[in-house]
């Protein structure tokens, strides 16, 4: 019989009652009287390292930077970067545009553009002080807005309105405006202030939303509209009270004709109109209740192939949350921690900034400087494993024992990529047995004369044996095509040929946890491989989440083998069970739905 499975990420306050994950999944809605189906999140393709080549001399890309904000202006890219600013043209040539060098070189930014009239300005906000920055794009030139040279009080972010830019002040209930007279950006007036005071807190953030000014508030958020009035050139609307504050500047997102953000109270809420709706989940507020600090959170939005997200990030917390405004479904989103290393899928995704530039979806990498296309020919996150995880609702809670039988989960099957060419089986270390500890292999002496075996081009590990290895396991240490630390571990083969999943520049050890049975050689096989032969892991709960069993693994279709069952048989007794299913393989992933097979136990 077909049971329901996966529906959103619902964990809340008893792991008994609310146990369902839905990790780098969304759920997709059929109206049409089609399937219904969970995907998998588009992956991360690299496009450029920002600050290579631009930062005065070649920077290595082992140089750790922020991709802190991005904003398209006048058929440009605008990348904040560390402390310094980058410009991409449409053909994704690069330029340092900054002749400065900015307070901070972390944190998120707000940014804000001005083009009309033969005149074209970026300003861009740190939120520290009183001082934000100023580029005149047709003259080149940036200009720093202080207090004491141009007036300006702001600092706390901006945005733009009707000839004018906006910044609030920091710590403050004031914000202000560019000359009223004079239009000219580089004159700020103490005149031209407004001071929001209908009810207590600083203001977080300012956006034009539908040319109004939205002014987020600590508990109250108000709506202000261009009264073009000499006397106060903004005005609060009959209507803009909302009684709905910010907790995080930058949790403030515009999408979809509405406005995105998060409240002191831990919920994230919509305002279409002037009246916010809560979109969380209790159980989503639940998990953000527990949070030591959110006020660091940061959010982007976008609209993909008819369908919006709102995709919000709490980088103490290492979380990544994404709502589905099609379904009102929420997701985790999650990505190799560091770089290398998948930590759990608890792990914050990577995206720290978003832009939609050149009808492509970019990412800005939140510790690398990478610049990424959100693509979903991609399936993985800058060549690192996309952890696709679904716990489903839980089955046969009613007291009863029942014998599973069966449980087949329906993949659109046949999505494995096409196999590369055939591993190279010696070229790191040629057929070797240890015995003697550490039970370090010696390297291929023309790949490492220096003791570093250089292998070329970003390469697979593979590890070869004419007997039986499988008790041990194998660590491989080297570098990434980045020269950033590389470490990998593969279990030990059995008469076969086993591979790796890393991509590996160098090898500078390989060594295993106990002494070789058979002649081992470790070798290579080129390019990004694993998908070849996709599979999906089953783990079940008997005690609704608080445990797991082992690991039981099943292909879901190699390339072109459309009809694979997806099946696991005979999964004992039990009176209640939670179904937890793992994908890992950089492969298209669409479930489709899932069958049960089972019946009452005397057991």
């Amino acid at each position: 019989m077909r049971i329901p499975f996966l529906l959103g990420h619902f964990e809340g306050p008893s792991v008994n009652a609310n146990a369902q994950q839905l990790v780098n999944l969304y759920f997709e809605k059929d109206r049409t009287g089609g399937r219904d189906a969970h995907i998998g999140f588009p992956g991360l393709l690299y496009v450029d390292y920002v600050p290579g080549n631009v930062f005065g001399a070649i920077e290595e890309m082992s140089t750790n930077r922020e991709i802190r904000g991005m904003l398209v202006s006048g058929g440009f890219l605008y990348v904040v970067c560390g402390n310094y600013v980058v410009r991409y043209n449409e053909a994704m040539e690069k330029s340092l545009v900054s002749t400065f060098v900015m307070q901070r070189d972390s944190g998120p930014v707000t940014m804000a553009a001005y083009k009309a009239s033969g005149n074209e300005y970026i300003m861009i906000a740190e939120g520290v002080d009183r001082t934000a920055y100023l580029y005149d794009a047709v003259r080149e030139r940036w200009t720093k807005l202080t207090p004491d040279d141009h007036g300006f009080m702001g600092g706390l972010d901006c945005t733009y309105i009707d000839g004018f830019f906006v910044s609030a002040a920091v710590n403050s209930t004031f914000f202000y405006y560019n000359s009223s007279e004079t239009f000219d950006p580089l004159v700020w007036e103490l005149t031209d202030q407004i001071e929001v005071r209908a009810q207590s807190g600083n203001i977080k953030r300012i956006l034009n939303m539908r040319r109004a000014l939205w002014v987020f508030k600590e508990f109250s958020t108000e709506v202000y509209y261009n009264a073009s009035d000499a006397d106060m050139q903004f005005r609060k609307m009959p209507q803009g009270d909302l009684d709905a504050g910010c907790a995080s500047t930058h949790s403030v997102v515009p999408l979809d004709n509405s406005v995105f953000w998060l409240t002191p109270e831990r919920n994230i809420v919509r305002a279409a109109g002037y009246i916010p709706q809560i979109v969380s989940t209790p159980q989503v507020s639940h998990r953000l209740s527990e949070y030591a600090r959110v006020d660091d959170a940061l959010a982007f939005g976008y609209l993909d192939r008819g369908r919006g997200f709102y995709q919000i990030t709490f980088p103490s917390a290492n979380e990544s949350w994404c709502y589905d405004l099609s379904t009102g479904i929420w997701s985790k989103r999650a990505s190799y921690q560091d770089g290398y290393e998948y930590v759990s899928e608890d792990g914050r995704h990577r995206a720290n900034a978003y832009a939609f530039f050149n009808h492509r979806h970019y990412i800005g990498d939140f510790s690398n400087g990478r610049l990424y296309l959100l693509d979903h020919d991609t399936y993985t996150d800058n060549l690192h494993r996309i952890r696709r995880v679904g716990v489903g609702v839980p089955l046969l809670n009613d007291a009863r024992n029942y014998s599973i039988d069966s449980l087949e989960i329906e993949f659109e099957s046949g999505t494995g990529l096409t196999a590369l060419s055939q591993a190279d089986p010696d070229a790191i270390a040629e057929w070797q047995q240890v015995l003697v500890e550490p039970y370090e292999f010696v390297l291929n002496g023309v790949l490492s004369p220096d003791g570093t075996a250089d292998l070329g081009s970003a390469r697979h590990v593979t590890l070869t044996s004419d007997d039986y290895e499988g008790d041990a396991n194998f660590t491989i240490e080297g570098t990434d095509r980045y020269g950033e630390p590389l470490t990998e571990v593969i279990r030990g083969p059995s008469a076969e040929t086993v591979e790796g999943v890393e991509n590996f520049q160098t090898v500078t050890r390989v060594s295993s946890t106990m002494p070789t049975n058979g002649h081992m050689t470790v070798g290579t096989a080129p390019g990004w491989k694993p998908g070849k032969d996709p599979q999906a892991m089953l783990q079940w709960s008997k005690d609704g989440g608080h445990s797991w069993s082992y690991e039981l693994w099943r292909t879901i279709g190699k390339i072109g083998e459309y009809g694979t069952r997806v099946r696991w048989n005979r999964l004992g007794v039990s009176s209640s069970r939670l179904f937890k299913l793992t994908i890992t393989d950089p492969v298209k992933v669409v479930i489709l739905g899932a069958y049960f097979e089972g019946k009452a136990s005397n057991g």
